[in-house]
């Protein structure tokens, strides 16, 4: 079997998941790829920065992730004694999101797996690059699926090259 794409998005995480999203978005068809068979279930991703709730904004879906968040307006840093070192505030951030939002790993990937579903995107799970091959128009590879079989794909997408001949 072998797909023709713009993109691979290697990992279903936060990152991978809003990489994902933001391709899509543009009108780039991309695959969401994790080995992993399920999202995390542990946080190793808590805060959601300023920027991140505006580009979530522009998405159209940052309200479920202040619906369900908590907001950090600042931060004290204690040393080794226990005294207090210093205080970090986010309330002069310039954002209408002047704070912290702190959320689970898991609420996050589950608002970002829904809105790539709504993108016409499913996270393919239990599925790993094996190998790829880069050219200078393209990248080929191979992912291993749940199955165990071996899928061949190229993305394509550089065909538009930026520079002096435009």
């Amino acid at each position: 079997m072998s797909t023709k794409l713009d993109a691979v998005v290697v990992g279903a995480g936060p990152v991978g998941l809003s990489m994902g999203a933001a391709l899509a978005s543009q009108g780039l068809r991309c695959r969401v790829i994790d080995s992993a068979g399920g999202p995390a279930k542990e946080s190793r991703a808590i805060g959601i920065q300023a920027r991140t709730l505006e580009v979530l904004e522009m998405q159209g879906i940052a309200g479920e992730f202040l619906e369900l968040g908590h907001r950090i307006h600042g931060v004290t840093i204690y040393g080794e004694s226990g005294a207090p070192k210093g205080h970090l505030t986010f309330d002069l951030l310039p954002s209408r999101y002047a704070f912290l939002l702190t959320l689970a790993q898991s609420e996050t990937e589950r608002i970002l797996g829904n809105h790539l579903e709504t993108l016409g995107i499913t996270i393919e799970r239990e599925t790993s690059l094996r190998s790829f091959e880069q050219s200078d128009r393209e990248v080929c590879g191979h992912l291993t699926l749940s199955s165990g079989c071996v899928c061949r794909l190229q993305a394509s997408g550089w065909k538009r090259r930026v520079g002096r001949d435009g």
